[in-house]
């Protein structure tokens, strides 16, 4: 939470300098809230899956590289799996024009992307045109609402697991700590019955 804390200190901080945009203009309002909840948002996403990842881990540095490892397979492993699509697209669309193409559940995790969402917010439906222009797809799966529902989806899990995982931890301490006790205990009476 310290930590979450220090980054939202940062995104508040950041906000004169990001309305030094407006001297310049081409910049509306409305972007500039959209892009500093995206920060807010996205902090939140990636902090949940850190405090996954440090439940999960015992040692700092193994939980923050696992963290930076699954944050770059969110981040560029759905862009690396979308282009390898679109090439098959195209080559598949060059030799028969008049083929329709479904969109694998595998193309559409590139919603789970905050660089999606990012690219959502600034360049606004040319992104789905694009997409669209590759896949031909009916399914109004994608948008800016899309991306939020799918990382808060993943973001609460991550909280949910390693609340789980924390809570399971606490109750073997704790029936350990119950042993412990209970040797003592008992070693005491030996060693009392002993002295006697």
């Amino acid at each position: 939470i310290s930590s979450i804390s220090v980054v939202l200190l940062l995104i508040i901080a950041s906000i004169p300098i990001l309305a030094m945009s407006f001297i310049f203009g081409g910049v509306s309002i409305k972007q500039m809230v959209y892009i500093v909840l995206y920060y807010l948002f996205s902090a939140f996403f990636i902090g949940s899956i850190g405090v996954l990842m440090s439940t999960l881990f015992k040692r700092t540095i193994t939980s923050t590289v696992v963290t930076y490892a699954v944050m770059s397979l969110i981040c560029g492993g759905t862009y690396i799996i979308m282009f390898f699509y679109m090439i098959f697209i195209s080559n598949t669309l060059m030799y028969d024009p008049d083929v329709t193409i479904k969109i694998p559940l595998v193309v559409k995790m590139i919603y789970f992307s905050p660089i999606t969402s990012m690219v959502l917010i600034l360049f606004g439906n040319v992104f789905n045109s694009i997409f669209d222009m590759f896949v031909q797809d009916n399914s109004s799966f994608g948008g800016l609402w899309h991306t939020i529902i799918l990382q808060a989806s993943l973001a609460i899990t991550c909280l949910g697991l390693a609340t789980w995982k924390l809570s399971s931890t606490k109750k073997n301490i704790n029936k350990k700590a119950k042993k412990v006790k209970k040797t003592t205990k008992s070693n005491e009476e030996a060693e009392a019955s002993i002295a006697q």
